[in-house]
């Protein structure tokens, strides 16, 4: 059990190709789509398999995530749920 607070970001790109890609990790890669990231002071916890995707191997309790220091992180794009709490009042 993890206490990270994983979303689901439409895209992360990096700086420089330095997460391998989960369908061929002597790939590394500086941009991902549709995946789970968390956020833990100054480092991003990068899931780099696609949400709904299925698992390469079902069988094993175990992915790997790869963390990087926020300052690696050229953008991250994602969507938020319109709410009271985060929606300005348009006068």
């Amino acid at each position: 059990m993890t206490s990270l607070k994983w979303r689901v970001v439409r895209e992360i790109e990096l700086f420089e190709a330095v997460v391998p890609n989960p369908d061929s990790t002597a790939q590394l890669l500086p941009k991902f789509q549709n995946i789970r990231v968390a956020f833990d002071g100054a480092l991003v916890h990068i899931d780099p398999r696609k949400v709904g995707a299925p698992d390469h191997d079902a069988n094993d309790p175990e992915f790997h995530v790869y963390a990087v220091p926020a300052s690696s992180v050229r953008v991250i794009h994602y969507v938020e749920k319109k709410s009271a709490g985060n929606v300005a009042a348009v006068v």
